[in-house]
């Protein structure tokens, strides 16, 4: 069964990055504008196709791209789970092998803390309620089921409110969900952050040569 999702879903990325390149693969492409980079990570948003890596670790599946109410930034969802990040440029990397190996990165630009908590904490992320797409509120009024408006009124929390998370800075990779890449447990240390684009492509690529040639 796992054998058969493999396969399903490499040849899936396989086709959405062949839609993406319809007159032939590149081994690196750029995007920079931001209507560019949310209708080429919309083609690989999907729960059972690409899998994102984030900056401090971790990974979540790419559900859904879309732009943000934020001027220049994005929100990347997994389910319910919504990310607001400024991105700098989108990068597509091919190592010409099988397409498994074939990734996107996001490289993001500084974005400022919303002002809503005094401390955070040193963390580079802050997570709020956003309420009805235009401001945003203490994450832990979520938990109580009801906030108070700018004229002291206590509200319900509706359909049209969520919780967010605003990443202040930081890099992300988006691989198949079933590439070996994310197979392996080290990778989900955010070390794709911690390297810039050409040492990190050479590192994939490197491993690419080492697993495809054993």
């Amino acid at each position: 069964m796992r054998s058969a999702f493999k396969k399903e879903n490499i040849k899936a990325w396989e086709c959405r990055i062949n839609k993406i390149f319809p007159c032939g693969r590149p081994i690196t492409c750029e995007w920079t504008e931001l209507e560019d980079i949310i209708n080429v990570l919309s083609v690989v948003s999907d729960e059972s196709l690409g899998h994102m890596l984030c900056p401090n670790g971790g990974g979540v599946d790419l559900t859904q791209t879309k732009g943000a109410d934020e001027e220049g930034c994005i929100e990347v969802y997994s389910g319910r789970s919504c990310k607001i990040l400024k991105p700098k440029k989108l990068i597509f990397h091919s190592c010409q092998n099988e397409y498994e190996w074939d990734y996107f990165r996001i490289e993001t630009e500084q974005l400022s803390p919303s002002g809503v908590y005094e401390d955070l904490g040193g963390f580079d992320c802050e997570e709020l309620a956003y309420i009805n797409h235009k401001y945003y509120i203490d994450r832990s009024f979520w938990n109580l089921g009801y906030y108070y408006d700018e004229y002291g009124n206590e509200k319900k929390f509706t359909d049209d409110d969520t919780i967010v998370t605003r990443v202040f800075k930081g890099d992300f990779v988006i691989f198949a969900k079933t590439s070996f890449y994310n197979s392996l447990g080290e990778t989900y240390d955010g070390r794709h952050s911690k390297l810039n684009d050409k040492r990190f492509y050479d590192y994939v690529k490197a491993m690419c040569n080492k697993v495809t040639n054993r």
